[in-house]
């Protein structure tokens, strides 16, 4: 499988080249404007397809000090412990965020101390099994020294592929390249989406026609020539092939 890139650099090398943006879509503030858009859309690709491409990191009852959104992503809720199944002898937990590529831990949660500090015992992930695909944990009866103690599962782990393959990659910087010319249109056409100007005064008439014509600025025809690419684009093949994928860390 290709694997794309997802970056302002591959933007202007392969979908805007050539093409004069005008100074403001020109520099390091641009190249972060052109970030975010990627962001925005790599996200609506996600949504519609249900595929999570970046990687993210969840954790439960985190450590004091730990930020959400700079030391991980996502927070997970606590699993309600409960006794192990009599027949197979294993505790089983569902995870409550799709895509997860790995476990990073497992704890159970035993109350806090006489310092209001959270205590866990840590379950060694060598005794732990994962389905990707159903989201199941499994764990031994006998990994756990202190049942008596326990309250509640604290799992963390890493959901999402963490790099996108290329057609998907495609859709999204093919969506990027659309905003980006629109946007440089807009600020690049002085028309104000009409075609042309007339006026009338004293028996005269003056006309002015403007070449960027049209609501889409003079960039409307690189936009229709990738809206048609996007269009033929079908999301749910790109779903079907992609969603359950495991990749290594």
């Amino acid at each position: 499988m290709l694997i794309g890139q997802l970056t302002p650099g591959v933007v202007r090398e392969t979908y805007l080249r050539g093409m004069d943006l005008g100074a403001a879509w020109h520099g390091p503030a641009a190249d972060r404007a052109i970030g975010r858009l990627i962001d925005i859309q790599r996200e609506v690709l996600e949504g519609r397809t249900g595929v999570l491409f970046a990687r993210r990191h969840v954790r439960t009852l985190p450590d004091p000090g730990l930020t959400v959104g700079e030391d991980f992503d996502e927070v997970g809720p606590l699993m309600p412990y409960g006794p192990p199944d009599d027949v197979t002898q294993q505790y089983t937990l569902i995870l409550y965020w799709k895509h997860v590529q790995w476990l990073d831990q497992v704890r159970l949660y035993q109350g806090v101390d006489s310092a209001n500090v959270n205590q866990f015992e840590v379950v060694p992930l060598t005794s732990v099994s994962l389905s990707p695909i159903d989201r199941k944990v499994r764990i031994p009866a006998g990994a756990v020294q202190a049942p008596e103690l326990a309250q509640a599962w604290a799992v963390d782990y890493t959901i999402g592929l963490g790099q996108i393959p290329l057609d998907a990659a495609d859709w999204v910087m093919l969506s990027v390249a659309i905003e980006v010319l629109g946007l440089a249109g807009a600020g690049a056409d002085v028309s104000h989406g009409l075609s042309s100007e007339m006026l009338t005064q004293d028996g005269m008439t003056e006309q002015v026609t403007y070449a960027g014509k049209g609501e889409e600025g003079p960039y409307s025809a690189p936009m229709k020539v990738y809206q048609t690419l996007r269009d033929r684009m079908n999301l749910a093949s790109l779903r079907l092939r992609y969603q359950g994928l495991v990749y290594p860390p």
